[in-house]
């Protein structure tokens, strides 16, 4: 997809074959639509994972919030990556620390996903 405004840009790349939606950027009311409209698109085409990387997200809002909890309701499991304290402390007390498997760094989130150790 690639830039969406000056605020964030959302991309997606495979690895080891598996989608990971990456974003950079503001997460907020104006940007939140395309994040959410490329995870439904990935998530749309039944892969074995997906994950989300937000490790460069310098704001990410109740819209964010609300774009992973849609992306909860798929029987696709969602490994998060970041390791930003202002991303990590909206997955905390939104509690979708919890609901999400949150990893610091994508080969962390890569391993979980294949059931490896990490």
């Amino acid at each position: 997809m690639g830039r969406i405004s000056d605020l964030m840009t959302v991309q997606t790349i495979t690895r080891d074959g598996v989608p990971v939606v990456t974003v950079a950027g503001e997460v907020d009311m104006s940007t939140a639509g395309p994040f959410l409209a490329e995870m439904t698109t990935q998530l749309s085409l039944a892969p074995a994972g997906l994950v989300v990387d937000l490790r460069a997200v310098s704001f990410f809002g109740s819209a964010g919030v609300g774009a992973l909890l849609a992306a909860r309701d798929c029987p696709v499991r969602v490994v998060v990556v970041t390791a930003r304290p202002i991303v990590l402390r909206m997955l905390e007390i939104t509690n979708l620390d919890r609901l999400f498997d949150v990893r610091r760094t994508l080969p962390e989130a890569l391993r979980a996903l294949r059931g490896q150790p990490t």
